[in-house]
């Protein structure tokens, strides 16, 4: 069943767009948009250095302790 287009319905949302000045997706600050966890980045590096000692045990393999910290280095910058 198809619905009758009524007068006005989709002028309406145009009419109101018209009416502002400037539409903003996102705040001037991008940093609104990021969480505020505390000790984070802290916890996220624990919990990598941890999987790794369960995955590889006693020997981690350098390129994989290598990789870790550059990811790590990434999330914290």
């Amino acid at each position: 069943m198809a619905f009758k287009r009524m007068r006005g319905d989709l002028d309406a949302p145009n009419c109101l767009a018209n009416r502002c000045s400037e539409v903003r997706i996102f705040p001037e600050d991008i940093r609104c948009l990021q969480p505020i966890l505390p000790n984070a980045f802290l916890t996220v590096s624990e919990l990598c250095r941890e999987q790794l000692q369960t995955r590889y045990g006693g020997a981690i393999p350098e390129t994989a302790r290598e990789r870790i910290e550059y990811e790590l280095a990434m999330l914290r910058n």
